[in-house]
């Protein structure tokens, strides 16, 4: 007898738990339109799209198959504007052209990164008639600034957007300063960046409603006289977070003050700027200007002194209303740091002379993901700074002397840790394997020419960036005839190269194809290149780039440049093409289907930008035709292939595909994925004795034991169930005396489904919040108590989950003391996820530990199933506090929890 194991036969909250390990494209690629049962299964991930750093196969497929046919359930989505300039027209016109409300008409929120300024004040008047859309996140905006652009995203989407996000790495933004009466209401929580303290004014009267507002200034000024702009403030009544960063700009305690009348209501008060007021960090002056309804208040202060002030006396001034206080001298500058305590600073700049005051330990510094240390003169100095801050995401490295080599020496005395890092920029000519072996997630590098030439000298660091490595931006190119384009060659991973020659009128041509020559059969790469091309290349590239490399005139390719410049930056991306290959380009390059796009900028960009495409991947796969396949053509293949006959492209709900999973796969040569297990066949010598006599004493013997055993079966089953009723019957006579309920009706509020659905409100204070309801009788015996968490700018703190039932605890480790031991922990894959159980800081309400729960882009869920006796009343409740972040955007930040 044999049978078929196969990959359907699994329950589905198996095949959930599979998918949480996979990224969201692979589940699309893999399971959309299978069977009906699994487009049921894997609704849960289309809600949040993420097509961001994946092959090029599984983007166009999710575009053109996947997303037209399911965006109605998609609730937020990443578009990336580079994708626009390497895709085909066909999928482009899908994400680009026609109005996103066709394609996602119920998306609630949007990311938008690497736009042009330009492109984007275009994109954003396609926003229309989105009932949902209320959330906008912009990241890497670039361009040149221009005026009106803020304001129309305001009113985009028929001014229902109400919270609206820039990022640190966005260009800062300008607005009006003549009086205008308009005013967007719609607006209740903004994170933008500006170029001008003057636009404080203009921005204020435009958003009356606002509820949180982050905002940053990079204005540079050291007029200290108080500024008779922020004296004309309107009142925001509705303002209760407000956070100001001003790394540049020296501000006074009269400019906090008047900043600060406009903010009756003010419940939370972050600060990051420079000064040299010392009442700004006085608790007595800082009260007097406080309002009366702030119960929080953090800053981040550069104090600066004069050089014939006693030092020791100035430190002993500082303190601060709410937290305890921190300084630190650096003594260079003639200025103190001084902070409190936890620090909600999202990016900190210290100098490298403040290496060994800060405070033992880490936890103080979590809220921290982009540290800039300046004025290195060693490593040493590098790590004793980094092991204070374990959740850094983005690190800038500035030496003292850029022409200084530095070399690492033994640092195993300091226990450093960088498991979130993912972005490291150097500043001279400097040794830092140290960091990229404790920072195992790093995957960009922005480095000096000499710098990057010092670490490929060492084979342990090379081989450490060979497969990490996907993006690296080489500044100050020296030698067009380098080996080490050669090096960076091996670096398997790499996908984004961006180079800044030191001189730009050195002619790049041969560079250029020196470059392509090396990546010639990569599937996928960006390439962008700062210098001069000579007069024959630039009068016609395409035509030249056709001659001159491997890339050939059925590509699908396309060129941009301005052309009143001579100094250009070429880069050049291999997506899918249309066209049949030639036998000799199969042999050359990994991808069957390409498209390139070049484009050429001037070479007095202040920073080349790195795109970031979706390429494909070199796998080919065949599938036999004995079956329904989603089929993917080899290198080959002469025409394309449709993944789905027309007549299953239909909406969701109709789609039926009556072929077992086991006969349908994208991913095999074989008719099944699943093995087929058969039970052994017995050979003729065990058939043999089966066929002999047994002796009548043996089955004389066999009798009487198995009758044993059946008694033995029959009195372990009866004798608890007669003694579970005993038990049943006293409990029911004498509840009435000696039962006393966990909670009652009248004590307590009734629990729902949903216990807690906290979506961007006002809860972010560090002070503990006890939530609780009373489960009224329930008819069944088992329930579950799920947290779904979500806070794009901060982190939720979980503790003491309780659920009793007279004097019984029926929740396990609802402390966390043990961990996460009995409950169950699933993050989406488009999550960025950094949930986990904290015993380190001092942060937990009580014993010594806590949940600390932060994802990104979609939530995380923790849940435990608990038991219990039905009809009696059941007291469930658990201790919350949520804590934000200093510029850390707004995005979303929800808590809901629920009882099923």
């Amino acid at each position: 007898m044999s049978f078929l194991l196969s990959f359907e036969h699994l329950p589905d909250e198996i095949l959930i738990h599979i998918c949480q390990y996979l990224h969201g494209a692979d589940i699309l690629f893999s399971f959309y339109n299978l069977n009906t049962r699994l487009n049921t299964t894997i609704t849960g991930f289309y809600r949040y799209v993420n097509l961001t750093a994946v092959s090029y196969k599984q983007f166009e497929y999710a575009v053109r198959d996947v997303l037209p046919y399911t965006g109605s359930l998609v609730r937020s989505f990443i578009l990336n504007g580079n994708w626009e300039t390497i895709i085909s027209k066909e999928l482009s016109s899908i994400l680009f052209i026609s109005h996103i409300s066709k394609l996602f008409p119920r998306i609630e929120k949007l990311v938008i990164k690497w736009f042009q300024s330009d492109k984007l004040l275009s994109f954003i008047d396609t926003l229309q008639n989105l009932p949902e859309l209320v959330e906008l996140d912009i990241r890497f905006l670039k361009g040149d600034t221009i005026d009106s652009l803020l304001e129309n995203i305001f009113s985009a989407n028929n001014h229902r957007l109400s919270i609206i996000s820039f990022d640190y790495e966005s260009v800062d933004l300008n607005l009006s300063d003549k009086e205008n009466s308009i005013s967007y209401t719609n607006i209740e929580q903004l994170t933008v960046n500006l170029t001008l303290s003057k636009y404080i004014l203009s921005l204020f009267h435009l958003i009356p409603n606002v509820s949180r507002l982050y905002l940053s200034i990079d204005e540079l000024s050291n007029d200290t006289k108080c500024k008779s702009i922020i004296s004309h403030l309107p009142s925001l009544i509705h303002l209760i977070d407000f956070q100001l960063r001003t790394v540049n700009l020296f501000w006074t305690f009269e400019d906090i003050s008047q900043l600060l009348k406009s903010m009756p209501l003010l419940q939370k008060l972050t600060l990051d700027l420079r000064t040299d007021d010392k009442r700004l960090v006085c608790k007595e002056d800082l009260c007097t200007i406080l309002p009366n309804s702030l119960i929080q208040m953090s800053y981040f202060i550069r104090l600066y002194f004069s050089k014939t002030e006693p030092k020791i006396e100035i430190e002993n001034l500082f303190s601060s209303p709410y937290s305890p206080v921190v300084s630190m001298l650096d003594s260079p500058r003639h200025r103190f740091i001084i902070y409190t305590i936890p620090c909600n600073s999202y990016a900190v700049i210290l100098p490298a002379t403040i290496s060994k005051q800060m405070l033992a330990g880490w936890d103080y510094m979590d809220q921290t993901k982009d540290l800039h240390i300046c004025d290195i003169t060693s490593i040493m100095e590098i790590l004793l700074i980094l092991q204070h801050f374990r959740r850094l995401k983005v690190l800038t490295i500035d030496a003292k002397d850029r022409l200084q080599i530095l070399t690492s020496s033994s640092s195993s005395s300091i226990n450093l840790k960088l498991p979130f890092l993912k972005q490291i920029e150097v500043s001279g000519i400097l040794d830092f394997s140290p960091i990229l072996q404790v920072a195992p997630n790093v995957d960009y590098i922005i480095i000096y020419f000499d710098c990057l030439k010092l670490l490929f000298e060492n084979e342990l660091t090379f081989r450490l960036l060979q497969t990490k490595i996907i993006r690296i931006n080489i500044i100050d190119w020296v030698d067009l005839d380098s080996d080490l384009l050669e090096q960076i060659a091996q670096l398997t991973s790499l996908c984004h190269i961006v180079i800044t020659l030191k001189d730009p009128n050195l002619i790049i041509d041969d560079f250029v194809l020196k470059i392509l020559s090396f990546w010639k059969d990569k599937s996928r790469l960006s390439i962008d290149i700062k210098g001069t091309l000579t007069v024959e290349t630039r009068t016609d590239l395409r035509q030249w780039l056709f001659k001159h490399s491997h890339i050939k005139s059925d590509d699908s390719f396309s060129v941009e440049f301005p052309r009143k410049s001579l100094r250009r930056r070429f880069k050049t991306g291999k997506t899918r093409r249309k066209t049949k290959k030639s036998s000799h380009l199969a042999r050359t390059l990994i991808t069957p289907k390409q498209q390139h796009s070049t484009k050429l900028h001037d070479s007095n960009d202040v920073k080349p930008i790195v795109s970031k495409p979706a390429y494909p991947q070199s796998a080919s796969q065949k599938s036999s035709s004995d079956h329904t396949y989603h089929l993917i053509p080899s290198i080959s293949t002469e025409k394309k292939m449709k993944l789905f006959p027309d007549t299953t492209k239909m909406t969701l709900p109709s789609i039926v595909i009556n072929k077992p999973l086991s006969t349908i796969t994208r991913f095999t040569k074989k008719s099944s994925v699943f093995p087929v297990i058969q039970e052994p066949q017995q050979s003729p010598e065990k058939k043999k004795k089966k066929g002999k006599r047994i002796a009548p004493w043996m089955i004389v013997l066999c009798s009487i034991l198995s009758c044993l055993l059946v008694t033995g079966i029959i009195l372990a089953i009866v004798i608890p169930l007669i003694t579970k009723q005993n038990e049943t019957i006293q409990i029911s006579t004498n509840s009435s005396s000696t039962t006393i309920p966990a909670c009652t009706a009248a004590s307590h509020t009734p629990c729902s489904t949903i216990i807690l659905q906290d979506i961007n409100s006002g809860l972010s204070s560090t002070s503990w919040t006890y939530i609780s309801c009373c489960y009224i009788a329930p008819t069944i015996s088992q329930s579950t108590i799920e947290f779904i968490i979500q806070a794009d700018s901060g982190n939720w703190l979980i503790d003491d989950v309780s659920a009793t039932q007279g004097h019984g605890e029926l929740i396990s480790n609802g402390g966390f003391e043990y961990g996460i031991t009995n409950w169950t922990f699933i993050v989406y894959p488009n999550a960025t996820s950094t949930t986990n159980v904290d015993s380190v800081s001092n942060n937990h309400r009580t014993g010594f530990a806590y949940l600390y729960g932060s994802s990104t882009n979609a939530p995380d869920y923790v849940k435990q199933t608990f038991s219990f006796i039905s009809g009696q009343n059941i007291l469930i409740g658990f201790w919350e506090s949520y804590m934000t972040s200093l510029g850390g955007g707004f995005g979303t930040i929800e808590l809901t929890v629920t009882l099923t």
